[in-house]
């Protein structure tokens, strides 16, 4: 397998368990260089506050993002009752304060069914979202605030699992685009009451859910272990249709030619060779499969062996 000058090229994806107060670009980063990858990126960005689930993809995989990770995201969120921040969380700085107890269970329950279903949701100033090219955030932390266009969201579901003190602990199912500290602050609005987040955990990304892979389990693992953290590119979207091609069909795909199909008519399937290494994604018309995506030929996929790799790339 060829190298890179700046590290591997790989097509493989990892399910990271990111830590409260880092970026989701720095982790991304830390994977990279750990795994001496010479192409990452994320799927799905956590705010620093957040933990959880990471997807962090590499190579062609990236080129995926948009299209496999639009679905449905599970969170667990932690509100404390009585006060309401700037940013919606225990970074901001206290906009409202409210003196009465925090709302029981009884209460909570109640009133979780009105915000379930279709719904729209005005998203927070605080937030990576842009205006005229700058990103929201950097204007509220001007002090300034603008008119935001109401969002479609659709929350799937809304539990409580606990209350303890002034802190009601719930896991949500959401859609993309569902901003979970808006949700909070309206729940409590809801109560006549305010609150904002102090814990943010994502246990599940458009079907990817844990295991997961912690950034210090990475650290101190050597390099080859680390690769064995990763999975294949069509953990992304496994409801595709497969089509397995022999070697003269895949030299014509990795040309970008039209193949031959007897199979159904699909928008997407992914496209293997016989010994199971993904080629990329196809159409599949009635007759014919259209290649879309050709993934790079030297790239590592998992599955691949590892012996006679070098790891010097690799962060020890």
């Amino acid at each position: 397998m060829s190298r890179r000058r700046r590290g591997h090229a790989l097509c493989a994806v990892l399910l990271l368990d990111k830590p409260r107060g880092l970026s989701s670009n720095h982790a991304l980063q830390r994977v990279r260089r750990l795994c001496g990858a010479a192409k990452a990126g994320h799927g799905g960005s956590l705010d620093p506050l957040a933990e959880g689930l990471l997807p962090i993809l590499f190579g062609d995989a990236t080129r995926l993002s948009d299209r496999a990770l639009a679905g449905d995201k599970t969170y667990r969120f932690g509100m404390a009752f009585g006060r309401q921040t700037s940013t919606g969380d225990t970074d901001g700085e206290t906009v409202r304060e409210c003196a009465q107890p925090a709302p029981d269970a009884a209460a909570l329950r109640a009133v979780l069914p009105r915000f379930l279903g279709p719904q729209q949701q005005l998203p927070p100033m605080y937030s990576a979202l842009k205006r005229e090219g700058q990103p929201l955030y950097k204007l509220a932390r001007q002090g300034i605030e603008v008119e935001r266009a109401p969002r479609d969201i659709t929350v799937h579901a809304l539990e409580l699992e606990s209350v303890e003190g002034q802190v009601a602990y719930l896991q949500a199912q959401v859609s993309k685009g569902t901003y979970i500290r808006t949700l909070a602050e309206d729940i409590a609005a809801a109560l006549s009451h305010c609150a904002h987040l102090v814990y943010l955990r994502r246990t599940e990304c458009a079907g990817l859910r844990a295991p997961l892979c912690s950034l210090d389990d990475l650290a101190v693992m050597p390099p080859p272990q680390r690769w064995r953290q990763l999975l294949p590119a069509s953990v992304l979207a496994p409801h595709w249709p497969c089509a397995t091609l022999d070697a003269e069909q895949a030299g014509r795909f990795a040309h970008g030619q039209p193949l031959p199909w007897a199979g159904e008519a699909a928008a997407q399937i992914w496209v293997r060779d016989e010994p199971g290494r993904l080629l990329g994604i196809a159409q599949a018309e009635p007759r014919r499969l259209l290649p879309q995506r050709v993934f790079a030929a030297e790239a590592w996929q998992p599955g691949q062996p590892l012996d006679g790799l070098d790891f010097s790339s690799a962060a020890q």
